[in-house]
Parts: C-alpha cells; structure tokens; sequence
C-alpha cells in the first residue's frame, strides 16, 4: 500500500529534503516511509542507502509514536547505542523526526534530518522541520488524488469505448444524444439510414 507514494516522477520531494538539511543544518535529510520490514527512502540528501531494516530504523521509532521525535545523541540512548548505524555508517548521532500522515491516524513514515554529532535543534528549525513536513503531506495527498484521477480517467475511456464497440456493431439505427440534444454518436446503420455521416 505505501508503494503507491513511491513514484519518482519529480523533484519537488528531493527539494524538501534539501530544505530540511538548509533549515536543521544538518548533512543528511529524508523522506522515509515505514513498513513491517523495512524502511526506504522516497529522497534523500546526505545518505548512500536507499532502505534499511526496519528493526534498525530510527523513523521506525516516530512511526510508533506517531509524534515528532528528537534523540540528541544516539550514543548514550539506550534505545540507539548498539544499532549499526550508530555504532557503523553513517555514524548518527542526532536524529530528529516528523511523523507523516496522509488519511487516517497513522503515520506511514517520517521527514527526518539526522547528523554525526551529538546536538538538538533549536526552536525555529523545529518548527521549520513541521513545516516542511507539512508541505511532504500535501505532495504526498496530491500525488495519491492526481493517481486516482488518472485512473478514473482511463476506466471512463475504456467504458466509452466498450460503448462505442457495442453501438457499432448492432443491426439496428442507432444515434445518442445529450441531455441538450446535441449528437453524441450516430452507428454506421443509422447514417446508412439517414444517409448522413456522423460528423453530419
């Protein structure tokens, strides 16, 4: 289910996370959604990685808690101190966390910024941060609402044309027409008939 916002058709997520990197100062910044595996990155600033494991996830942790998390140094916290990617690459020592939502209560992943020294944020990049990830569930919603209206759009397409099949191949006259009384379609009987073509 979260694999339907993981389209990397444009920029503008690749954008927000730069932000997050400018406003936090700090050197790594993602968009990260979280399933019951793993974790991956929809963008990214600062980081090689595409996924890890969610076990080892530090978003995995926001996502539970569904609240804005900040770990100032992942090395004296108990819940970060042996995970790899404290003890190896990248080295993180700060995390801090939005949680996302796009519909429903739960967040599907986070707006993160992580660094590889022990620090916090101060309040106007914090508040930069919920902004930013305010703005990655607007793209997120727009992303879903655009998805599904192209897919209304291709079903109306192919029922119009199943219609159109349909008219064409019977015996009989056939013309459609609007609620205002202009000529939708006209089938090859009925401009035999009538002795006019469609478009006439």
């Amino acid at each position: 289910k979260l694999r339907a916002y993981d389209q990397r058709d444009d920029r503008a997520f690749d954008d927000l996370v730069m932000l997050a990197s400018m406003v936090c100062e700090a050197p790594i910044a993602l968009v990260s959604f979280v399933d019951d595996e793993e974790q991956w990155f929809r963008a990214k600033t600062g980081l090689m990685i595409d996924r890890t494991s969610r076990e080892v996830a530090f978003c995995a942790r926001t996502v539970d808690a569904g609240v804005t998390t900040i770990v100032p140094d992942a090395r004296i916290d108990p819940r970060f101190a042996a995970n790899p990617l404290v003890t190896g690459e990248p080295h993180v020592r700060f995390y801090a966390g939005v949680p996302l939502r796009v519909g429903g209560s739960l967040p599907l992943g986070t707006l993160c910024v992580l660094d590889r020294v022990a620090r916090t944020l101060r309040p106007e990049q914090l508040a930069g941060l919920e902004a930013l990830a305010r703005q990655v569930e607007r793209l997120l919603r727009l992303q879903v609402t655009t998805a599904a209206r192209i897919r209304d759009q291709a079903a109306l397409i192919e029922r119009d044309a199943r219609f159109a099949s349909v008219i064409d191949a019977l015996a009989q006259g056939v013309v459609v027409h609007a609620v205002d009384g202009s000529i939708e379609r006209a089938n090859p009987v009925a401009q035999q008939i009538l002795g006019l073509s469609e478009a006439e």
